[in-house]
């Protein structure tokens, strides 16, 4: 069986340029400079990590249709080949990155399904996608809170706008 790995990295670097007028007590351009990068973090998980990665990364690219469509988490398309259908059953949430096409007319809305909800964002919680945003959620250091993938959480609703796209990778272990 093959083994996955994911290695993460995400650095946020906000600078802010003061005015003399803002911070009349700074002598130059760079007295006036601040900087923030406390937000940035990286990470690597395997099969021996915590959380550990024991089965390989789910993807599906979803063109909404007239109504929801319904993500199946005992037969997920594998990234590696959407043709390969994945059970997570037993598996928790470790990761996700969404990402809503940018040429789409409307908000994406991801949720639990209706029968068989699986809490992506915790239970009853659902989330709002605009065009062009993208979202990532990574597990670092703790074992996963979410429910294992079972019978009855398993099903994940899209629904937005007829024609709209949007991409879900999603990580499962322990």
């Amino acid at each position: 069986m093959s083994t996955t790995s994911v290695s993460y990295s995400m650095n946020i670097n906000v600078a802010e340029q003061l005015t003399a007028a803002e911070m009349p007590s700074a002598g130059s351009e760079d007295a006036r400079r601040r900087s923030f990068s406390g937000l940035n973090r990286t990470g690597r998980l395997s099969s021996t990590s915590t959380p550990a990665v024991e089965v390989p990364a789910g993807f599906q690219k979803i063109t909404i249709g007239a109504g929801v469509t319904t993500i199946d988490l005992t037969a997920m398309p594998a990234a590696r080949d959407p043709g390969d259908a994945l059970d997570y059953s037993t598996k928790k949430l470790i990761g996700v990155r969404i990402h809503a096409d940018p040429g789409n007319s409307g908000m994406v809305t991801i949720a639990p399904g209706a029968s068989n909800p699986y809490p992506l964002f915790g239970a009853g919680n659902e989330q709002d996608f605009y065009p062009g945003e993208k979202s990532d959620k990574m597990l670092l250091g703790v074992a996963s809170s979410h429910p294992a993938v079972s019978g009855t959480a398993k099903n994940i609703a899209v629904s937005g706008t007829e024609n709209d796209i949007v991409e879900l990778m999603l990580l499962f272990g322990t």
